[in-house]
């Protein structure tokens, strides 16, 4: 009886050698799928969380803006006097007090000069209408125009598009950007309302 469980013990580790195998190629292939799959889903959710991140952020930047200049034209009577400018905004807003220059993202532009940026590092953009032009002076309760080109840093050419146009064509462009290169700026005049409904075209 012992000695049949001696011998019967060589026996059953051969068995259980001969019953391990490696993957198959085509298990491989499947796993290697997998993998790959679940990593490029990662990268796309991450990178969607991410834009949205930054979104908000520059949209925070955006009322920021709007509010230190709106306290600008409380105290002087008046918005500063090249606001369309990037490194002149900062240099206004800044001396004037109405930001803190720690308190907002700040960058350098090509000539050195410090300048608000957003999210992607674009310069934030301020567009001023003179008051005399009551239709565009009024198509957002009289608030200068605060923006950001988005992601791609790219639309309304630099704010020069809204010097001659209606109101009208302004909201347009605004409102519904279409698909090109204005469809992810951002700004304080995206959601214009008459009678607190918004407007249709």
């Amino acid at each position: 009886m012992r000695h049949q469980k001696m011998i019967g013990k060589p026996g059953a580790a051969i068995a259980l050698r001969q019953n391990r195998r490696g993957f198959t190629l085509l298990e491989m292939i499947m796993v290697i799928g997998t993998i790959a799959f679940l990593m490029a889903f990662l990268a796309v959710m991450t990178g969607r969380a991410q834009r949205q991140s930054s979104i908000r952020a520059t949209e925070e930047v955006i009322k920021q803006v709007e509010m230190a200049l709106q306290n600008y034209y409380d105290t002087f009577g008046k918005y500063p006097a090249k606001a369309d400018d990037p490194p002149e905004l900062y240099k206004a807003l800044v001396d004037s007090k109405m930001i803190q220059p720690a308190s907002l993202a700040v960058d350098k532009n090509n000539d050195g000069e410090p300048m608000l940026v957003d999210a992607w590092r674009g310069p934030i953009r301020v567009v001023v209408f003179p008051d005399n032009k009551d239709e565009l002076w009024n198509i957002n309760g009289g608030q200068p125009m605060v923006f950001s080109t988005g992601p791609d840093r790219n639309g309304w050419n630099n704010g020069k598009d809204f010097k001659n146009v209606s109101a009208a064509m302004m909201r347009k462009m605004i409102v519904k950007p279409g698909s090109g290169a204005n469809r992810d700026n951002l700004t304080n005049f995206r959601d214009i309302t008459k009678d607190g409904k918004p407007l249709e075209f």
